[in-house]
């Protein structure tokens, strides 16, 4: 089974298919701050508030799908209107784990 590593937060072994977001659930971090916590998409992709940094192991991610062009909010403005991810950033609701892999969560305090 891969791993995934929260760089500063933890790891967690999770079948291949599984998602970011479900290994971090498993590892026990918390991929949103403040009121995101509540005011997130739940998992559908549009909200952009589960970004996280791939800083290894990007291969052992599927490809991006339609949903993380699209999805997020710029730095938290209510504008929906945000095209895509940075380069090397994942939804961690969106990106399925394939093989080993390290992320930063990308939490609201920073830039």
């Amino acid at each position: 089974m891969p791993t995934v590593t929260f760089e500063g937060h933890g790891a967690a072994e999770v079948p291949v298919g599984a998602t970011i977001k479900q290994a971090a659930k498993a590892a026990g971090v918390c991929l949103y701050s403040g009121f995101y916590k509540l005011d997130n998409c739940h998992g559908l992709g549009i909200c952009g508030e589960c970004r996280v940094r791939v800083l290894d192991g990007d291969d052992g991610l599927t490809e991006p799908g339609l949903r993380e062009g699209w999805a997020g909010r710029p730095r938290g403005k209510r504008d929906v209107v945000r095209r895509g991810n940075a380069p090397g950033e994942r939804l961690a609701c969106q990106a399925l784990v394939l093989r080993d892999v390290v992320v930063r969560p990308r939490l609201r305090e920073e830039p």
